[in-house]
């Protein structure tokens, strides 16, 4: 077995049993928990399969059948581009500064201990509107404490949703060129809202698209009681 392929299998097993370890604790079947969610836990897993130890699982669950039922987007962004698309906070204010880091510092005690973060009530997210063509403009967030902490500990990474906010497009449906603009909204520093951050897909990694793994694996899981 080559090394993508074998990289592909591990994944694979790796969902299988975090799907059926989800099925106990939420009551929904393997197949259920599958059908729902099982793409977008299949590429979390290959692409950074540490998320689910930082997030509770069963809230994971819940912001991935969120996407999948089209109400947002979920996907991986490099935590400097989230706060870089989020309203600034003015880090040069010493009283600011203090109040930043007595915020993080109980996400970074739990992420250094090992303990899952709530995904459901505090994933870091962007919501925008689409005021032209391939633009995407962000007007609101919340998240950057927990970002924060994420590089703080190290992870370069962090899943970030994407959320209309009236009835614009999912990004999953909009042109990869399509260009991300810094908040605008009261919470920005001034002069800093609407510029350009960069293309949608070189700043997301969108979950859902399902990967190339062994045929069959997924869907030959179990019944109500993960056999």
């Amino acid at each position: 077995m080559g090394a993508i392929k074998r990289i592909a299998q591990e994944a694979t097993d790796n969902v299988v049993r975090w799907l059926e370890s989800l099925s106990r604790k939420t009551g929904y079947s393997t197949e259920e928990l599958q059908q729902t969610v099982g793409p977008k836990a299949e590429k979390l897993m290959q692409q950074a399969p540490q998320m689910f130890d930082i997030y509770e699982d069963k809230d994971l669950f819940e912001i991935m059948r969120e996407a999948s039922e089209g109400y947002s987007d979920i996907g991986l962004m490099k935590t400097p581009d989230f706060r870089t698309s989020a309203a600034k906070i003015n880090t040069n204010d010493p009283t600011v500064r203090q109040m930043t880091d007595e915020r993080i510092a109980p996400f970074i005690e739990s992420l250094q201990m090992g303990l899952p973060l709530e995904a459901k009530s505090g994933m870091p997210y962007l919501s925008y509107t689409t005021p032209g063509k391939d633009i995407i403009q962000v007007v609101g967030h919340e998240g950057r404490g927990r970002t924060r902490a994420l590089e703080a500990t190290g992870e370069p990474y962090q899943l970030v949703r994407m959320i209309p906010a009236g009835k614009e497009k999912l990004v999953s449906e909009m042109n990869p060129d399509s260009k991300i603009y810094t908040e605008v909204s009261p919470m920005q520093l001034e002069g800093e809202g609407g510029k350009e951050v960069g293309a949608l897909g070189q700043l997301l990694k969108i979950l859902g698209i399902p990967l190339a793994v062994t045929p069959g694996a997924l869907s030959s899981l179990g019944g109500e009681d993960g056999s």
